[in-house]
């Protein structure tokens, strides 16, 4: 006589790595007595069965069993795909085709028989274990989305196919060519391209075949470049040759004398008393890459003042450059930038090259006047004990006018001429 005995299923759908490496189903169940106790430490056997298309009567594709030991709370456990195989392989299990049943069989100590204990169909599990085997393929263009022998179209999908999308100049003639670009950004130099390099004296400044900006020199038989100069503190100018006098084109902008020592920052002779100073128009240093810093007379008359081999320019030396430019009547015009002014800028032409900018001047008593509507330079001449002559140009003038007496306190541009 067979003991007869009850079990509770607990089965988990899903899928383990077995020891033999192939894919499993967790399986556990509850094994009782009629009575409902449950069967402790009791060696038990199970049968696995799986068949096709029907419960009861579908070809076993797959059989095994399994001899294990129920725990203390007559739980018991194994992996179907792990157990001893009676037919079939599981590994090679169609799970595409038709619906997949698992027949379960008990066997306990005292029973001479498998006693079956139920079918129950399997969902998830068969999709999961086919899964493994299914390619999966994403066209390169087209936008085609294969699934084993499916496809289907999916706007923009062979996007995910791409190498990521790196942007710069793909133009291997282009000066800032990226090799590693694949997407165009618009952003290539080439040769012929349109540039500005940043010289007052040059047109039509185009990138030429070394990648460099360079533009053509227009001198209008006036002048020619000098061979420029550097200051203590690196600064660099351009320089311009006029009748044999090479002048800076450009405002004067260091705060260091050439002997080494920094030229005071403070205004007001009650503090640093008769001594050189320096400011940057309204005390705001973004004027001084254009304009140059504006110095009071003390730091002319310091002889310190000009880089090695450079002074501040007496009165005589600006009338020579004046002179030569047509006279004070017309001069100012030859001698005032094109640009930097504001308002009407009344007959520049820099033809000369010395591309004057209207810095405006410090006052005396501390205030700032006159930016982009006068330019005005100290000479080194004295006047008295006020200060130095200078030399003006005005936005609304093509003169150049000298003035006196100015105090030592002022602060204007400087320019210096070459030794």
């Amino acid at each position: 006589m067979r003991d007869i005995i009850m079990i509770l299923l607990v089965f988990m759908v899903g899928m383990v790595k077995g020891q033999v490496n192939l894919p499993g189903i967790p399986y556990q169940a509850v094994v009782r007595n009629l009575d409902g106790t449950p069967m402790t430490n009791a060696s038990v056997e199970m049968r696995f069965s799986i068949r096709n298309g029907d419960a009861l009567n579908g070809a076993v594709v797959y059989q095994e069993n399994h001899v294990v030991t129920t725990n203390t709370m007559g739980l018991m456990s194994a992996v179907i795909g792990e157990g001893n195989v009676l037919s079939g392989e599981f590994a090679q299990i169609d799970w595409s085709i038709m619906p997949k049943f698992l027949q379960v069989e008990f066997k306990g100590p005292n029973n001479a028989d498998f006693i079956e204990m139920g079918n129950q169909q399997l969902m998830s599990v068969p999709y999961a274990l086919h899964s493994k085997d299914v390619k999966v393929k994403v066209s390169g263009t087209g936008d085609t989305l294969t699934i084993g022998n499916n496809s289907v179209i999916v706007p923009g999908l062979s996007l995910a196919n791409q190498v990521p999308v790196v942007f710069g100049c793909v133009n291997p003639n282009g000066c800032n060519y990226n090799p590693l670009a694949n997407t165009d950004d618009g952003s290539c130099i080439l040769p012929g391209t349109s540039c500005d390099d940043f010289n007052w004296f040059t047109q039509n400044d185009q990138i030429n075949n070394f990648c460099e900006c360079s533009g053509t020199f227009n001198s209008n038989g006036v002048f020619s470049l000098g061979g420029g100069l550097t200051d203590i503190e690196g600064n660099q100018y351009l320089s311009i040759v006029i009748n044999g006098q090479e002048w800076m084109a450009e405002n004067l902008a260091v705060s260091t004398y050439k002997n080494g020592a920094p030229i005071s920052t403070v205004w007001d002779i009650n503090i640093i008393g008769p001594a050189g100073a320096y400011a940057a128009y309204g005390d705001d240093l973004s004027y001084k890459s254009t304009y140059g810093l504006l110095y009071n007379n003390y730091a002319v008359k310091s002889g310190n003042l000009c880089p090695v081999g450079w002074h501040v320019p007496s009165i005589s030396e600006w009338s020579t450059l004046v002179t030569f430019l047509g006279g004070g009547g017309i001069a100012g015009g030859k001698m005032k930038s094109t640009l930097g002014w504001t308002g009407v800028n009344n007959g520049a032409t820099n033809l000369s090259g010395f591309t004057g900018l209207p810095g405006g001047y410090k006052q005396w008593q501390g205030g700032f006047a006159s930016m982009g509507v006068e330019a005005l330079w100290w000479s080194s001449t004295p006047y008295d004990n006020l200060g130095s002559q200078n030399v003006i140009l005005n936005t609304n003038q093509t003169t150049v006018n000298g003035v006196n007496g100015l105090s030592n306190w002022s602060g204007l541009s400087v320019r210096c001429l070459k030794d």
